[in-house]
């Protein structure tokens, strides 16, 4: 007999609303066998499969469906799936990292952090720090204003020993600092930086200058010694004296204001 896919639909409501649903799943399993497209097929077989006590096979079927949401870019529905497979299961952490980005697309930035701030909790519990590290960085860049944040994984890398990450975490953050106004905090954290790379020009630069700012003139002149240690001709190809000249100017300046 040829099959006939609303036939099939029919028992399987029939079935299901008898209460025998190991029965309307086997229906709905062969509607999406013949019609792998049939997503409504594919969500009251996992219906269908809570139902019968199968969360495993349930949670697959789901899964199916939320991608295919993704795919079709039809994200809230997918978000609402994977509730559903996050109700059976609250230890997917794969499905947790779909959900928080899904989030972040929809522009629900602190609904999205949230989730992933729980993710790297549990990774860092589970040993996995290197996946951690990545879910702190999403974290960070999903809201460059909180520099706490971006401070917070810069240690972390410090503590794992990935020199390279860390300076270029303290870097942004004390961008943000600096472009904020913040100069005591960006003193701080430029400090943290060149205690992992002692040679950053542009950082010992940004010191001096910031230290003259905060009136601190022997802590600006002991980063220029730095500076001319580190080399003789500035990077950027000012000479020693001009730059010289440039921070007494500014000095002076700050003292006859004062």
């Amino acid at each position: 007999m040829a099959f006939s896919k609303p036939k099939a639909h029919e028992r399987a409501e029939r079935y299901a609303a008898k209460g025998q649903h190991d029965r309307a799943a086997r229906e709905y399993q062969s509607i999406v066998e013949h019609d792998p497209k049939d997503i409504r097929a594919w969500l009251m077989l996992a219906d269908c499969l809570v139902r019968t006590g199968d969360k495993v096979g349930a949670v697959e079927r789901y899964v199916r469906v939320a991608e295919y949401y993704v795919e079709a870019k039809e994200h809230n529905k997918a978000l609402a799936v994977y509730g559903q497979v996050l109700a059976l299961d609250r230890q997917r952490l794969d499905i947790q990292v779909k959900v928080a980005a899904l989030n972040l697309r929809l522009g629900k930035t602190q609904d999205g952090i949230a989730i992933y701030e729980r993710v790297a909790h549990a990774q860092v519990q589970m040993g996995r720090i290197g996946d951690a590290l990545a879910t702190y960085r999403i974290v960070a860049d999903a809201d460059p204003t909180v520099v706490a944040r971006r401070l917070r994984l810069a240690e972390l890398y410090s503590r794992e020993k990935r020199t390279a990450d860390a300076v270029e975490a303290f870097r942004m953050a004390g961008e943000q600092l600096r472009d904020g106004g913040r100069l005591p905090d960006f003193v701080r954290v430029a400090e943290r930086l060149l205690y992992h790379d002692e040679r950053d020009l542009p950082t010992i630069r940004q010191l001096a200058r910031a230290y003259l700012e905060l009136r601190e003139p022997r802590r600006a002149l002991m980063k220029l010694n730095g500076l001319l240690r580190a080399n003789p001709k500035d990077a950027e190809g000012i000479e020693p004296s001009a730059f010289i000249d440039e921070l007494t100017r500014l000095w002076v300046g700050y003292l006859r204001g004062g």
